[in-house]
């Protein structure tokens, strides 16, 4: 995506690979700023049941790390789990674990 006003619809695009996959939570990049609306907006059109942890919210922004922090996170979690990483470098990806 090119516009902040983008970043939903790429996210929605990329989740939209993995409609049907069996997804106990969902990891996601939400910070406070932008992201957060993006992600709320993709996750609500397709995995709008599955229950939503944001670590950066309780550990921070780790610039360069913060998908290998939420990757982590979600190996932790105990289930089959999605990696929601939407970047201020203009990318949206997904990453399923476990």
């Amino acid at each position: 995506f090119f516009r902040r006003s983008e970043a939903a619809a790429a996210l929605a695009s990329v989740l939209a690979d993995f409609a049907g996959a069996k997804v106990e939570r969902i990891i996601t990049s939400a910070n406070g700023t932008f992201i957060e609306r993006a992600e709320a907006t993709a996750l609500e059109r397709h995995f709008p049941n599955v229950s939503t942890l944001a670590p950066k919210k309780s550990l921070g922004e780790s610039p360069g790390a913060g998908a290998l922090m939420q990757t982590v996170a979600a190996a932790l979690s105990g289930g089959p789990a999605l990696v929601t990483v939407v970047g201020f470098n203009q990318h949206a990806t997904v990453a399923m674990v476990g």
